[in-house]
């Protein structure tokens, strides 16, 4: 496996692995038989990706009864210096494409080793070892450790109308400086009128991480604090290309896998509770020395959850019974999310960089990638010319 396809299948891997009283907007039903339920994922992305693309943002809108072709917008504040509105498109996905479980086909007879807690060595009991044969099956510790993270709800059920952004119809990148703060309508056939306001939910500040160490010795990784974080988490991930292994490390108090999704902030404080995910107050990790020697491309991951907001119509009342059903709900998750790698200062970087430059820095790096491959393809068929091999006679043993 070349050095361009040893990190992008790391980088694969790795990323397939409170309610607050909001304010509101109501707005009645037009219809007693629409219900609507509307979703907005905002991200703040920090290091290497933070660089191409600050924020992004995916919005889901779904309601009952509705027909394919009817369509939805998303009138949006003017601080998201991205027009009036949004169009909420219907996605039209091709069928699921992969490998077994989303591990990458390269890797599938890989052994995965993963270790986990903040150490400048490995720990008693470490490293948790999963076979090829777990990683094909998706049973034993991969399944328990690989199972469902996030908020992603499906495709919903026949029958329902469904819109999404972005989308092949509108896909423009969010503005750095962008703001969700303001009015909010969403409309549409298949929607109740649903309006609601964020006053002090936006997008979390992007998390700034610095790193000390290298593969060969402990990486240490220190951040300054996310305002209204619920908590951290930090990995690592890396390919042993000689020993056909996949090394994951988290900062988690037991093993597990990576975490960059968008999380509700009740889960976020359940697993703060349980030591998976870090408290707000902490702002240092260290990886274990030694566990990526001879690894190439390790990567470095840091995520920090913000507090949902929720919004209704009605609003929901204090004891609100089990059968309670609103006309329209809208809840919006906020993630701020790090990449880097050891000894890559990437908030220098970025101030030497801006606007394109990202992209001239990310081509730099494929075409030195691709000089790499193109020299070994090179002495790799000079090394074919010189055996000369004789012809072959249908007599084993015999050739001339």
């Amino acid at each position: 496996m070349n050095r361009k396809r040893c990190l992008t299948a790391v980088l694969g891997l790795s990323l397939s692995l409170s309610l607050t009283a909001a304010s509101w907007g109501a707005s009645p039903a037009k219809n007693a038989n629409v219900v609507g339920e509307y979703q907005i994922l905002a991200t703040t992305a920090g290091g290497l990706q933070g660089m191409q693309a600050p924020y992004m943002l995916r919005l889901d809108a779904r309601g009952t009864p509705g027909d394919r072709e009817q369509k939805a917008v998303h009138a949006i504040p003017a601080g998201m210096k991205m027009g009036k509105e949004l169009p909420l498109i219907r996605p039209d996905r091709p069928a699921a494409q992969g490998t077994a479980n989303n591990v990458p086909q390269e890797q599938q007879n890989w052994t995965l080793k993963i270790y986990w807690g903040s150490s400048k060595t490995v720990q008693k009991g470490q490293p948790l070892v999963i076979s090829p044969q777990d990683m094909k099956s998706g049973k034993g510790k991969f399944a328990e450790l690989a199972g469902g993270a996030g908020v992603w709800k499906g495709e919903p059920p026949s029958g329902w109308g469904w819109g999404e952004w972005p989308n092949k119809q509108s896909s423009i990148p969010v503005p750095a400086g962008a703001s969700l703060r303001g009015g909010h309508q969403v409309t549409g056939g298949y929607l109740p009128d649903i309006q609601f306001s964020m006053d002090r939910h936006d997008f979390l500040p992007p998390l700034s991480v610095k790193t000390g160490g290298d593969v060969n010795s402990s990486i240490s990784l220190s951040w300054s604090p996310v305002k209204g974080a619920a908590g951290y988490f930090v990995s690592a991930v890396a390919a042993n290309q000689a020993k056909k292994e996949t090394i994951i490390w988290t900062s988690s108090s037991r093993a597990s896998m990576g975490m960059q999704t968008h999380e509700h902030s009740s889960r976020i404080n359940e697993l703060v509770s349980s030591g998976v995910v870090m408290g707000p107050d902490k702002s240092a990790a260290d990886v274990p020395a030694g566990i990526f020697a001879g690894c190439e491309g390790v990567m470095l991951m840091a995520s920090a959850w913000g507090e949902d907001y929720w919004a209704s119509y009605p609003p929901r009342p204090a004891n609100a019974p089990k059968n309670w059903k609103p006309d329209w709900t809208v809840n919006a998750l906020f993630l701020s999310t790090w990449t880097g790698m050891p000894g890559v200062d990437v908030e220098a970087m970025s101030r030497g960089m801006g606007g394109g430059d990202y992209q001239k820095y990310q081509q730099k790096y494929q075409e030195e990638a691709d000089e790499q491959d193109k020299q070994g393809e090179e002495k790799q068929q000079k090394q074919k010319q010189q055996k000369k091999p004789g012809l072959r006679l249908p007599v084993p043993g015999f050739k001339f």
